[in-house]
């Protein structure tokens, strides 16, 4: 696995979501959700976060430097139509880094 995330290819590191949804209730998923963000931090790529389904979770993902996340605690699932309307994503990302 090392070799292919020390590919020039890699620009985004996901988050399984397995690992999203039990760090705040487990010590290990968390500890391997902070060293994938740590690890994308060290290879110069973004990282994901993977089904955020609370505002804790979101919060804490955000402490610890995830660039990017999706889930429930973002916005409910919708019809592909409706994503033309939303807001810019990123406005919602400078605002909780911002508290």
């Amino acid at each position: 696995m090392l070799p292919l995330l020390r590919s020039t290819a890699v620009r985004l590191v996901k988050i399984d979501p397995k690992l999203t949804s039990s760090a705040l209730k487990d010590k290990l998923s968390q500890a391997l959700v902070v060293a994938t963000v740590q690890a994308a931090k060290v290879m110069g790529v973004h990282c994901a976060a993977k089904r955020v389904d609370s505002q804790a979770a979101l919060q804490w993902l955000t402490a610890i430097g995830c660039d990017f996340a999706q889930g429930a605690a973002l916005s409910a699932a919708q019809p592909l139509e409706a994503l033309a309307n939303l807001p810019d994503p990123t406005s919602r990302v400078a605002a909780i880094r911002s508290t």
